[in-house]
């Protein structure tokens, strides 16, 4: 199963998907950028995580500034 995923998304702008989800996806791509894996995309505003280049290392949960990508071994 798997173990690291985008908690809060939405395909608004930042600040709509502010109004909704407090902890919502901001499309900044920190998460991309960090991932060493390329397991992660960031497309209409949304982190999108491959559950087959993911190794869980929880990197990207740590880089994201809204905390909506969620590791349960970060």
């Amino acid at each position: 199963s798997q173990q690291t995923w985008v908690a809060c998304r939405s395909k608004e702008n930042a600040l709509g998907t502010r109004k909704n989800c407090t902890n919502g996806c901001l499309g900044c791509k920190k998460c991309e950028r960090t991932c060493e894996f390329g397991a992660i995309t960031v497309t209409e505003n949304r982190a999108h995580i491959d559950p087959e280049k993911c190794t869980n290392c929880g990197k990207c949960a740590e880089a994201c500034p809204t905390k909506c990508i969620r590791s349960l071994l970060a």
